[in-house]
């Protein structure tokens, strides 16, 4: 999963992208993040903007989080259950 969407998540969702690779979240709406969302038009990946989910943090293998992103509790508590960030 990637945590933040700006050039850095958009950077890693393109070089780690394979079909249905994962998630990425982050707490801008879709509005806000239009821009970066059009540069991974066509790519089958899952967003969750607006919000964190903390079960998708829960369910991830691995969690890249963006140079810019505050780590939340979802972040936290991720790394609490030994979920690698």
């Amino acid at each position: 999963m990637i945590v933040g969407l700006a050039r850095t998540g958009v950077a890693v969702a393109r070089f780690w992208y394979r079909p249905s690779f994962g998630d990425v979240t982050d707490l801008h709406s879709e509005e806000a993040l239009s821009s970066s969302l059009t540069e991974l038009t066509g790519l089958e990946i899952d967003f969750e903007l607006g919000r964190h989910v903390p079960y998708t943090f829960l369910m991830s293998d691995l969690i890249v989080v963006s140079p810019g992103c505050r780590w939340t509790s979802s972040v936290a508590m991720a790394r609490s259950q030994k979920r690698r960030v």
